[in-house]
């Protein structure tokens, strides 16, 4: 899934959101607001995550907007997959470059490394995926 354009409008937000966002809600998916503390502005949105299922199984996916802090990617990811893993088993994507996030995250018993899959995000561009643990 592509992620957020930088600079955007009001307008381009929209052309994107429907482009990228309606078909997966369209598909039965989900989308979500991610809400983060910032210190300049309070609660604003940091974020959006996407669900798509396939029965029991769930593929989340995190996009996240420019004030996102690493903590609030931290604690947000965390509670998110908390949640997640109480209903469905969650399978999650990672690319190279954000491996070590997830593995950290893998340390508060949310996530495991499963396995990897070989040219997902294009030509000798591997994901490492990552499964919920428990519920």
């Amino acid at each position: 899934m592509p992620g957020l354009p930088e600079g955007m409008d009001a307008m381009t937000f929209n052309a994107w959101f429907t482009s990228v966002l309606m078909p997966i809600i369209e598909g039965g998916g989900e989308v979500i607001t991610l809400v983060g503390r910032t210190v300049e502005y309070g609660e604003i949105p940091v974020g959006v995550a996407t669900l798509e299922y396939h029965g029991q199984i769930a593929y989340p996916h995190h996009i996240w907007y420019p004030d996102a802090s690493p903590r609030n990617k931290l604690e947000i990811t965390l509670a998110f997959l908390l949640e997640l893993k109480k209903s469905y088993v969650g399978f999650v994507m990672v690319e190279k470059k954000n491996e070590n996030f997830f593995r950290h995250l893998g340390k508060f018993g949310v996530l495991r490394k499963v396995g990897k899959l070989y040219d997902w995000f294009g030509p000798k561009d591997h994901a490492t995926l990552f499964q919920t643990v428990g519920n």
